[in-house]
């Protein structure tokens, strides 16, 4: 986390210059997928600890 801090400390400050935007939204974007496909097996393994008893 500090070191995203420094990153964005260290960005530039004109406004037109948005990868850093894009670049955290894409990382942001993908930890999110990570944590949704983990969610969804561990609901799948649920179910089917269900089926067996």
């Amino acid at each position: 986390m500090f070191m995203l801090v420094a990153l964005l400390q260290q960005a530039p400050t004109q406004p037109d210059d948005l990868t850093l935007n894009w670049v955290i939204l894409a990382v942001l974007l993908v930890i999110a997928a990570i944590l949704g496909v983990i969610v969804v097996k561990r609901r799948m393994r649920e179910q089917d600890d269900d089926y067996d008893i």
